[in-house]
């Protein structure tokens, strides 16, 4: 059973009042409250002042503060929560609106410090300065997950309570509550544990269990590809009745579907990036923005040689694109029923569900369509050069497909039967 008091501990003429805290798993903690009262108006049997002049305000304070951290508390252990000397102490400055003296000590401050830093980092040994604005986005959504959550459990975020039992309420909530996918539940998790170890470095006192927050990936069963199908593209090539940004689209989109790069890289080129070849094809040569990586890609489909020579499409927006490729999509008459996740309107989350595959289809499907498309055809390596994936188990996974054991059977008796 919690317990929670008022006492002075000292007989001098004005004492400080004490708050203290006992709960059911034995935690004793105490601190100052702030406030005073003469030693010989202070009630043991009550807990409170008797004096005639000041008594009536002081009990008032002490009272609205045993509310506040009874409500606090018990809001607060549901998400498990540890109470200690710095949940009183926020909770006692945060009553009586007074400033807190140390913000190291807070998570979402140090998002903040890691987010203003981010022009001076440097990524790796050696590597660039400078973080990308994918990477600070992704923060700025950890800072505005974990503010909701702070707000949802009535108490601040200490990096001295990233607790096993913290970690797992975050997650429950962010999955059950607001309804947050696997994956981005992961990826905020791994975000967390960034911030942990930076605010560690810098001495910080950060729970030992943030070292092993673990990551997690959405079950095979519950992914659902879309691919844009050869037969999808002669579709998209022969679809009339175009808007002329629905057509720039569609020559993004080709473009994109031949060259299998993020949107990212794909929205970047520009006429510069184009080369002849001697035989007949083009050369895109493309500093992958993720990977820093340089890397050519052959061209030889002639649609997509004459817009890349001859008619280069102008410039959209990502958002701008991901809308535009449905809308070209669904006049090609891509409308087979599958099934997948779509955003709903209100609340933004991905909704599963069987829908025509038109609506489902964004930007990052052209580069997995193409890497599915040549799987099989042209060899994993140079298709794994292409995409940037540095891995044969990544890149199978990223495509759906498992390893072959049949090629590495094939493989062993072609070289055995010479032996033996």
């Amino acid at each position: 059973m919690t317990k929670i008091g008022f006492r002075i501990r000292s007989s001098e003429k004005y004492a400080s009042i004490y708050v203290y805290f006992h709960n059911s798993e034995n935690q004793k903690i105490e601190r100052k409250t702030g406030f005073y009262t003469r030693s010989e108006f202070w009630s043991v049997y009550t807990q409170r002042s008797c004096c005639p002049t000041s008594g009536q305000r002081v009990n008032y304070l002490l009272d609205k503060l045993e509310d506040h951290l009874t409500k606090s508390y018990n809001l607060s252990r549901g998400f498990g929560l540890i109470a200690h000397g710095d949940w009183l102490e926020i909770h006692i400055a945060q009553v009586f609106n007074r400033k807190i003296k140390d913000k190291q000590d807070f998570v979402l401050f140090q998002i903040d410090q890691f987010i203003d830093q981010a022009p001076y980092r440097v990524k790796g040994f050696g590597g660039e300065m400078g973080l990308k604005e994918n990477t600070i986005r992704n923060y700025r959504g950890l800072k505005r997950i974990l503010t909701a959550f702070e707000n949802f459990r009535g108490a601040p975020i200490l990096l001295s309570e990233i607790n096993k039992e913290f970690v797992e309420s975050l997650t429950g909530w962010m999955m059950s509550e607001m309804n947050y996918s696997v994956n981005y539940t992961s990826n905020t998790l791994k975000l967390l544990k960034a911030i942990c170890s930076e605010a560690r470095k810098k001495g910080v006192k950060v729970h030992y269990f943030a070292e092993h927050i673990s990551c997690f990936n959405q079950r095979e069963k519950d992914r659902y590809l879309q691919i844009i199908t050869p037969e999808n593209i002669y579709k998209i090539k022969n679809v009339t009745s175009l808007t002329p940004k629905e057509r720039t689209a569609r020559a993004w989109m080709l473009i994109g579907l031949c060259i299998g790069q993020r949107v990212s890289d794909l929205l970047s080129l520009a006429p510069q990036n184009i080369r002849e070849s001697k035989n007949g094809g083009l050369y895109v040569d493309i500093m992958q923005q993720k990977t820093t990586r340089f890397v050519t890609i052959g061209v030889v489909d002639p649609d997509v040689v004459f817009l890349l020579k001859e008619n280069f499409p102008k410039p959209l927006y990502v958002q701008q694109f991901n809308y535009l490729i449905k809308q070209v999509a669904q006049k090609a008459r891509i409308d087979d029923i599958v099934k997948g996740y779509k955003l709903s309107k209100a609340p933004k989350r991905k909704v599963l569900g069987e829908y025509h595959k038109w609506e489902l289809l964004t930007a990052h499907d052209l580069r997995r369509s193409f890497a599915t498309n040549y799987f099989g055809k042209i060899e994993t390596p140079i298709l794994m050069h292409i995409t940037g994936h540095t891995k044969e188990s990544t890149f199978l996974k990223y495509i759906g497909k498992t390893q072959s054991r049949d090629a590495y059977a094939d493989a062993f008796m072609e070289k055995a039967r010479f032996i033996l």
